[in-house]
């Protein structure tokens, strides 16, 4: 079930109930590695790769998801295995 606000009067940032979402993710793990004990169901979700996602546009869309997460969630420092983080340290952004 989604919800869209057309002109929305505040912020739309966690605005569903949250109780059961872990604010603190497991500890990172590396890049392209999998771990079935690691239980994390937001990063395994966000990372899940489509069959339709060729190399440039699959890994656009990663990041997309993770800016999307870092949007809806309020926290500008989400990020599921660097990909947002390894991006920003090379251009030097905070």
């Amino acid at each position: 079930l989604y919800k869209i606000r057309l002109g929305p009067n505040a912020p739309q940032v966690r605005l569903w109930n949250d109780s059961d979402l872990v604010t603190q993710p497991d500890s990172p793990r590396p890049i392209f590695w999998t771990d079935p004990n690691h239980k994390d169901p937001v990063a395994n979700q966000l990372m899940a790769l489509e069959p339709w996602f060729e190399a440039d546009t699959g890994r656009l869309e990663l990041i997309n998801r993770l800016k999307l997460w870092r949007y809806i969630t309020g926290d500008p420092k989400a990020d599921v295995d660097y990909w947002l983080t390894r991006v920003e340290n090379e251009w030097g952004l905070p």
